[in-house]
């Protein structure tokens, strides 16, 4: 690729030149075309620039590499910056590298080519002996101010240099550190931009121009150190506080003095145990993340049929004990995957659509058809034995079975 490079750089042709030049800046526009084979180069290019001296042998400055330079007909137009203490009077010129972008395989133009006078663009050359001059053609002297010596330029007898203006000195529109007068409100300004507003009695605003309660703050409250929380007093009872805080990457929820709810840094709720008589019960819905209070109601169900499947169903449920993994406690129930198996309808699913619990309150149903169906069967079992029995007892009226039972009486 490298040979290749420079056979091609063999056969371009550059034509350059400097269009046009700020003198406020050491940075100027720089032109050129370029043609491969004859032809304009239409397609990127990576460049280096380098600036060499009037002797064109020693490089001034440090290279400019402008990567993925735009072609237009062969014409390009870079900004280059070598700085103002590379030119100082003498020649300049400017050397150009070019490759092919990315291949980081660059090939030298020649001639180097010669900067030329350009309004603006080239430090005079008297400039050395204007730098240190003392009179000018409309100035009596140039080290002087309105024929004030420029080291006297701080003027005692003009009296908008003092303080004697408003506001006056001892005025409350000053920010003092003492006590004053009320005021009527306040904008603080840091950097153009205001960060606090309104400081009267109705409302305080943080990065808000329009606070719409005592204190409103647009954007991140942060609170830290061993004492850090939020804590709200009751309306009625300021001495009773809740406190919303952080604790072992915890959110915590503090009422009276006690925690009664945390969230764990995976998603788990707490809730601290309530006495049954004032407990209410919430259900999760596992398809929106939501709680909600439970409802058994007719009002909310439709298609409403008997439950008959709660034998069958007992039979498949494996009732196990298990310690859980993230506080070794010991408990018994059972694997929600082996319940989905056996039951669908008692165990639900995550927004993810993964299987996450059992529904321990509908086993209840389970159990009660469990139930009602043995008790069924015994009450159809005494039937049958009180059948028999006195089918024997006709044949064989001595028998001991025929004798009354305690519990016949």
């Amino acid at each position: 690729m490298k040979r290749a490079n420079l056979v091609l750089g063999a056969v371009l042709s550059l034509f350059l030149g400097v269009i046009s030049v700020l003198a406020q800046t050491s940075e100027f526009t720089f032109q050129g075309k370029l043609s491969e084979s004859g032809a304009p180069v239409s397609t990127p290019r990576d460049m280096i620039f380098r600036l060499w001296d009037e002797t064109n042998t020693v490089q001034i400055g440090s290279d400019i590499e402008v990567n993925n330079v735009q072609f237009n007909n062969g014409v390009f137009t870079v900004q280059l910056d070598f700085g103002p203490a590379s030119f100082e009077g003498g020649d300049r010129w400017l050397e150009t590298l070019i490759s092919l972008p990315g291949v980081n395989d660059y090939t030298a133009l020649a001639p180097r080519q010669k900067f030329t006078s350009a309004p603006y663009a080239i430090r005079a050359l008297e400039s050395d002996t204007a730098q240190t001059a003392n009179t000018a053609v409309n100035a009596a002297n140039a080290s002087q101010l309105g024929g004030i010596a420029a080291n006297q330029y701080v003027l005692t007898s003009d009296a908008r240099l003092s303080n004697a203006r408003t506001p006056l000195p001892g005025s409350t529109s000053y920010i003092q550190n003492q006590n004053g007068g009320a005021q009527s409100g306040t904008n603080f300004f840091i950097g153009g931009t205001g960060r606090a507003n309104q400081f009267i009695a109705s409302s305080i605003g943080v990065n808000t121009t329009a606070p719409t309660t005592p204190l409103d703050v647009a954007g991140i409250v942060s609170s830290s150190g061993s004492q850090a929380g939020y804590y709200f007093s009751d309306r009625g009872t300021p001495s009773a506080r809740w406190i919303l805080y952080s604790s072992s990457f915890e959110a915590r929820f503090n009422i009276g003095g006690v925690d009664r709810l945390a969230i764990s840094p995976t998603g788990l709720l707490s809730v601290a145990n309530l006495s049954g008589s004032v407990s209410t019960h919430v259900c999760w819905d596992t398809s929106s993340g939501y709680f909600s209070f439970c409802s058994s109601s007719i009002r909310y169900k439709t298609n409403v049929d008997n439950y008959s499947g709660g034998p069958d169903v007992l039979k498949k449920l494996r009732p196990v004990s298990f310690e859980w993994k993230n506080n070794g406690r010991r408990e018994i129930g059972f694997i929600a995957e082996e319940v989905a198996a056996v039951a669908p309808h008692l165990a639900f699913k995550n927004k993810e659509d993964i299987i996450e619990g059992v529904s321990y309150d509908q086993i209840t149903t389970v159990l009660v058809d469990v139930v009602k169906q043995q008790q069924d069967r015994i009450e159809r079992q005494e039937l049958r034995i009180k059948e028999l029995t006195t089918l024997v007892c006709r044949l064989f009226p001595d028998d001991e079975i025929c004798s009354p039972s305690p519990m016949d009486k």
